[in-house]
């Protein structure tokens, strides 16, 4: 058997664990088929020669468990392979996911300290502790791993972001700011970096820094729709509806106004009684080439569902007359 053969034989498993995960909601069958599974990757791939490939697959099978939100599972395969000398820094990155998706930072930690000793540490693991310390609101934590992912010279464009977000979840746009210009610096200045910032300042309401933001990411190429949905969502909670939708026609004209955009600005006047608002929004929807036609049915879906109390409080006060 080629590698080639071993290699399909191996996606086939990996998709049929896609397939069968769909049909089944016990967990009970959902062991029974993981349990033939990764007996069957271990037939074809448990060599000595094969085994980074073996552990490649049984990461993949761990990760639709973990999506799927078979998490025990998930950690239970992956001992599973490690017993059978499956290591590397991708299958430990999956261990310290399913730590993190049960909310054992300490057992992530270690998980991260085991990947650093064997020399397999990865970018993924870091980044995903400086993302779980933004969620957990402790920034400082965060940076503190941040620097561990530098020292072992595992920052990537991803981490950055991260550790962005971390800060403006936190309510500290200032040092979002700051590691958002030593991405610039290291030259790791990403979309996802541009969005963490605005995102960053728009929660702390500065609508001026957030415009700044925009501009930075037109000029550096890095628009995308994520940034105009932070832009547009930071305009409708700040009640200016007619700012919103001047940010959406920006977006619209460069091609990166989303479907969200449509529907957060359409529910946003609906409830605020700028019914008017609301149509013209979706006016230039039903004019938007980007937008599919199942696209389209949501953003109609939105403004009728936004029209129906204005419609029956009309309808109240005509038979009160």
């Amino acid at each position: 058997m080629t590698a080639q053969d071993k290699r399909t034989i191996a996606l086939g498993l990996v998709g049929e664990c896609s397939a069968q995960l769909a049909t089944l909601s016990d967990a009970a069958s959902v062991r029974a088929l993981v349990d033939g599974l990764a007996a069957r990757a271990f037939a074809v791939q448990g060599g000595a020669g094969d085994r980074p490939y073996f552990t490649r697959t049984m990461s993949q099978l761990a990760h639709l468990l973990r999506s799927c939100g078979w998490v025990d599972i998930a950690r239970e395969t992956l001992d599973w392979s490690i017993e059978r000398g499956a290591l590397d820094g991708h299958l430990l990155s999956e261990v310290a996911e399913c730590h993190l998706a049960r909310g054992d930072m300490e057992a992530a930690e270690a998980t991260l300290a085991r990947a650093i000793a064997a020399r397999v540490s990865t970018d993924a693991i870091f980044t995903s502790l400086v993302k779980a310390y933004g969620r957990a609101g402790r920034p400082e934590q965060a940076r503190v791993v941040f620097e561990l992912a530098r020292d072992a010279g595992a920052v990537t464009a991803f981490t950055y972001p991260a550790l962005i977000a971390a800060y403006g979840a936190a309510g500290d746009p200032g040092n979002a700011r700051r590691m958002f210009d030593c991405a610039r610096a290291d030259g790791f200045l990403s979309a996802p970096a541009f969005a963490a910032l605005a995102t960053a300042v728009a929660m702390a309401g500065d609508l001026d820094a957030l415009d700044g933001v925009l501009a930075e990411a037109r000029a550096a190429g890095q628009m995308t729709a994520r940034l105009a949905l932070a832009a547009v969502r930071a305009r409708v909670d700040a009640r200016q509806y007619a700012a919103a939708r001047r940010v959406l026609e920006e977006a619209r004209t460069e091609g990166m106004a989303d479907l969200m955009c449509y529907i957060t600005i359409i529910t946003a006047c609906h409830k605020a009684g700028r019914h008017r608002e609301a149509k013209r929004v979706l006016l230039s929807a039903l004019h938007d080439a980007t937008l599919g036609v199942e696209e389209i049915k949501r953003v109609r879906g939105a403004h009728a569902r936004g029209r129906r109390p204005a419609v029956a409080a009309a309808a109240t006060r005509t038979l009160a007359a």
